[in-house]
């Protein structure tokens, strides 16, 4: 059986896998709610300059135009009193 990617190629898909930034190689379809919870585990939740998708990839990329108060996903949140 052959997956059925749409109309977007195998390669082209691989071709945006490789496009991640600091370890990012996995595209997937996710809810506001996962995306949430991947905000609150420290992902940044910031757009990818090269796809235009959203990422969440941990720690600082050192990509000074990351804004941490997403257009999409609204302002980080709080992390609350330190350790």
């Amino acid at each position: 059986m052959t997956k059925r990617t749409g109309s977007i190629s195998p390669a082209q898909l691989a071709q945006l896998q490789r496009m991640g930034r600091d370890g990012d190689t996995i595209l997937a379809h996710i809810n506001e709610q996962e995306a949430d919870v991947l905000r609150r585990m420290g992902g940044r939740g910031s757009i990818n300059p090269y796809t235009g998708l959203i990422e969440f990839a941990f720690g600082d990329s050192g990509d000074d135009d990351y804004e941490p108060d997403d257009p999409i996903f609204g302002p980080s949140p709080d992390p609350g009193p330190g350790p």
